[in-house]
């Protein structure tokens, strides 16, 4: 078959799954939905790497040029309404109503998605993350492990389902899906799985206070280069007490992905730590202009180091209400502010680092995952 001009032949390694990944996700943007999705069932066939996995279930990349804007794209979907390929449609039409912003309605939608063929089991990814977004995490993992049956070669499938069983307090089962897909992928490859995956186990043990392991497990996915475990390396590092060899890492990973917001926050924590005022802001800025939930709390904590009070007041009013009242709580702190809604300043450091050390290695900014930072004391 064709798709945008080009005719692909299967290779033996992935190098022909990316090809035609990318050409699968030019296709889906240019409309020509029929070549898109033959292609996309010739690659789901192979059982391609990850890397291809993801591109299937996310046929819209944020950062692809595009003539055409999503809701263009939605209404020639809806109006190319043939009987071919009726799963992937189903399929691309949650897809885009999530990144609408229509979460309910792509919910609702991908009701279709758990009766398919066993074949497209995989596309229940996307019911999974709708479900894990709203807090029903034992939901969730039922559409992970479908998606994990139909694809078992799609190992990050397996890590959001080990990030929904630390988010429901069991450690072991979580470490324990991401140590099945590692030892799978050390004996069946794809070779290009291996360091990323690595990375991902390790991931764990940082956020679950495990830094030796961390950083034991995750040095030969560092020794690739790859950026985002150079990133954790430096995490470990630093919560270990060795900012040197931290600042390295990270200043590595940053220079490969300049907009890897998660090792800026550490790098700022590092150089907070080294009381470089300066520097520390410089990298916890694009955080909180992101809207990521670290980047607040650590410029908080910074601008009431250095005195600035009127800015500690704008970065903790950025903190949800929610988890201001749960810290208050567990740490027996009465929040008081004066006249200017300026909190008092002592008591807000506490506050800030009770977050922070709550939180042991996780810097991501997705709500899903405060179950495992800041967990109800109720929770089993």
């Amino acid at each position: 078959m064709t798709a945008g001009g080009k005719r692909w032949r299967d290779g033996a390694d992935s190098s022909w799954d990316m090809r035609a990944a990318r050409a699968f996700r030019e296709a889906v943007w240019r409309g020509d939905f029929d070549d898109a999705f033959e292609l996309g069932d010739r690659l789901a066939a192979r059982g391609p790497c990850a890397e291809a996995y993801e591109v299937l279930v996310c046929p819209i990349d944020r950062d692809m040029p595009r003539d055409a804007s999503l809701t263009e794209l939605w209404s020639a979907l809806e109006r190319d309404d043939g009987d071919s390929h009726l799963a992937w449609r189903t399929h691309l039409s949650v897809v885009i109503l999530e990144r609408l912003e229509w979460a309910e309605l792509a919910l609702s939608r991908s009701a279709a998605l758990v009766s398919l063929p066993e074949r497209y089991g995989w596309m229940r990814v996307n019911r999974g993350a709708l479900l894990r977004n709203l807090g029903a995490y034992d939901e969730a993992i039922v559409e992970y492990r479908a998606s994990i049956h139909a694809a078992p070669r799609f190992w990050k499938a397996a890590a959001c389902m080990a990030e929904c069983e630390l988010c429901l307090g069991r450690e072991t089962e979580a470490l324990a899906q991401l140590d099945a897909c590692v030892e799978q992928i050390e004996k069946l490859g794809p070779a290009r799985d291996l360091a990323p995956a690595i990375a991902w186990r390790s991931l764990l043990d940082l956020w679950t206070g495990r830094y030796e392991e961390a950083l034991k497990r995750i040095e030969p996915a560092a020794e690739t280069g790859y950026p985002l475990a150079l990133g954790w390396r430096g995490a470990a590092h630093f919560l270990l007490g060795r900012p040197g060899r931290a600042l390295a890492d990270l200043d590595r990973a940053i220079a490969l992905s300049e907009g890897d917001i998660e090792a800026r926050i550490w790098r700022g924590e590092v150089y907070s730590a080294l009381e470089d005022w300066t520097s520390a802001l410089a990298d916890f800025d694009p955080g909180v202009e992101m809207g990521w939930i670290w980047g607040a709390i650590d410029r908080a904590l910074v601008r009431a180091a250095i005195g600035d009070m009127n800015g500690l007041a704008s970065d903790f009013a950025r903190i949800p209400k929610r988890a201001q009242r749960l810290f208050a709580w567990r740490l027996g702190i009465e929040l008081r502010f004066d006249e200017s809604e300026r909190p008092d300043r002592d008591k807000a450091i506490a506050l800030l680092t009770g977050m922070r050390e709550s939180a042991r290695g996780l810097r991501r900014p997705e709500a899903y995952l405060s179950p495992i930072w800041m967990p109800l004391p109720w929770r089993p």
